[in-house]
């Protein structure tokens, strides 16, 4: 059993040492990278080497003990306290905004497929020509956009493969044309030229009004959603939530050097590098989280999606259908479904049978019966009590009570 996150395969049901222990496409070796990590990690050294020495005798503030003057823990813990909940409540912000940019993106490619099929179905038939451009101008838009979001991000293997297929939808005078645009107004001209030439394209080939409307109600939504992945990537977590929670971080890091370096204790050293570990590590966990469409290890896979999303758009629109031919039609394989498509050999006996004979006698005695209606009632047990029956039964109950 495999689970995909940004590209990256892993099994939950791996051993909990084998994944706890793995360095590859983790947040780890950028943590280890940080010169802060190594910065407190040195000051929790030196401060337990003096005290080892005995060079940290009389220290102001520190309380005396029986291994020497060492930091209250009680002065640490508000501190610490305080760090975990916001930092735990900025992780979960940005792993929010982390499935919104995911649930957007794929709704994005998924809209686009849509169309290519109303595309196919509506129009190419009725006018090829018209439906062959509104579906390069669509595929130019979604290029455009991606191409749009990876100008600050200079992401190599999307950029190759945004080259790649520009080079191929785009005319040279297109290309110079929008080439003379700022990067963010491309995508939305390229847009417009869709739906103006499908709109054309409609009227021209005597669809339903419906139809149009479906199919511009779905470009609609595609242009809604490049504007929503586009403005949800300009309005960051606030600065001045994200530099308090550094300011806590970095406070509670140099408290828990200072306390657990003069405390003597053997395993301080490893239980320091953990905690700077894992403090520094959710930062840069978080960060990347926050904007999931560069090279990190939690990015999207765009180059691939966009990559599946062109070829599978290119296969169903282009793909030769001899159906679609007019020496040929549906109706030879309807010929075939006249009678039920069964998969499961337990659903045969259900349509094939014969109803039983129990139920056949009932249905054959409803139908003959002419002082009471086709519905029946079931009364107590197993006894059936006619509507014609409950009234004559109703009415006897009457005449007993005007009697009395």
């Amino acid at each position: 059993m495999c689970s995909w996150t940004s590209g990256i395969q892993y099994n939950p049901l791996e051993s909990r040492l084998k994944t706890a222990f793995r360095l590859s496409n983790t947040v780890i070796p950028q943590t280890l990278g940080r010169k802060e990590f190594w910065l407190v990690l040195g000051l929790f050294i030196l401060l337990y080497l003096l005290h080892s020495f005995g060079l940290l005798k009389h220290v102001p503030g520190l309380k005396n003990t029986a291994r020497g003057q060492q930091m209250d823990w009680k002065e640490v813990q508000l501190t610490s306290s305080f760090t975990i909940f916001f930092e735990v409540f900025y992780t979960n912000a940005c792993y929010s905004r982390y499935v919104t940019y995911y649930r957007n993106s794929r709704e994005l490619f998924l809209q686009v497929m849509l169309i290519v099929y109303d595309l196919r179905i509506h129009l190419k038939q009725a006018d090829a020509a018209h439906a062959r451009l509104v579906y390069r101008y669509l595929l130019c838009s979604l290029l455009l956009f991606w191409e749009q979001i990876n100008e600050e991000r200079n992401v190599i293997s999307l950029g190759e493969t945004i080259r790649q297929y520009r080079s191929q939808l785009l005319t040279d005078e297109e290309d110079e044309f929008l080439s003379g645009m700022d990067p963010q107004f491309r995508y939305l001209v390229t847009m417009h030229w869709t739906m103006d030439v499908s709109h054309a394209a409609h009227e021209q080939s005597l669809v339903p009004a419906s139809t149009v409307k479906l199919v511009l109600d779905k470009m609609q939504k595609v242009l809604l959603l490049m504007r929503l992945l586009d403005e949800e990537l300009t309005l960051p977590i606030p600065f001045a939530y994200f530099h308090m929670l550094n300011l806590m971080v970095c406070v509670t890091l140099v408290l828990l050097a200072i306390c657990m370096g003069l405390a003597q204790s053997h395993l301080g050293f490893i239980v320091f590098f953990i905690a700077d570990l894992v403090f520094l590590g959710m930062l840069e966990l978080s960060s990347e989280m926050t904007d999931p469409f560069g090279d990190d290890e939690v990015d999207f896979p765009l180059s691939s999606w966009l990559r599946e999303t062109l070829e599978k758009a290119e296969l169903l629109f282009e793909y030769f259908c001899p159906y679609d031919d007019q020496k040929y039609s549906w109706e030879a394989i309807l010929e075939k479904h006249r009678s039920p498509v069964l998969l499961g050999s337990g659903l045969k006996s259900l349509v094939y049978e014969k109803p039983s004979h129990a139920l056949a006698d009932g249905l054959e005695g409803d139908e003959n019966s002419k002082d009471a209606p086709a519905k029946s009632v079931r009364r107590g047990g197993s006894r059936t009590i006619s509507m014609g029956q409950m009234l004559k039964d109703s009415n006897e109950d009457d005449d007993d009570d005007d009697d009395d």
